[in-house]
């Protein structure tokens, strides 16, 4: 029963998102939401697909954008399987099989919370700063 009151919380925490203001409206700010970063341009959170097209032209960022999606998908995938063991254990009438598809579930869900956030974000970072750092240098910033 808490599983569920936590798989609930955390799609809840997915949904809701913040808006916060960039530094300029061509460079790229983040904002860490939940223990997540997101990357925020023109007062609006972008999602995967909107940042891919802006960072796509500069190998090093896109370099570190293919990374923290990889990442977000591998977290993904286990959700999906975390779901179905909690799917599966709810359906049976064996308590064992119950107890080990709970167990499963609460295992995946805790190592996708514990240990994928980190490199995420530490992608998601370096994915931004770089985009900034070309952004600067064609500006003449720097």
């Amino acid at each position: 029963m808490n599983f569920i009151r936590i798989f609930t919380i955390q799609i809840i925490q997915l949904l809701l998102s913040q808006s916060l203001f960039a530094q300029t409206n061509d460079s790229l700010g983040y904002v860490y939401h939940e223990g997540v970063l997101h990357a925020i341009k023109n007062k609006t959170t972008l999602t995967l697909f909107e940042l891919k097209p802006m960072v796509r032209n500069n190998p090093a960022a896109f370099a570190h954008f293919k990374k923290a999606r990889r990442v977000r998908n591998i977290g993904t995938a286990m959700n999906v399987v975390s779901c179905a063991a909690l799917f599966y254990g709810i359906v049976t009438n064996n308590d064992t099989e119950f107890l080990i598809s709970l167990g499963v579930s609460s295992v995946l869900t805790s190592l996708n919370i514990a240990l994928l956030p980190e490199p995420y974000n530490k992608a998601m970072l370096a994915c931004i700063n770089e985009h900034n750092k070309k952004y600067r240098v064609e500006k003449n910033w720097e």
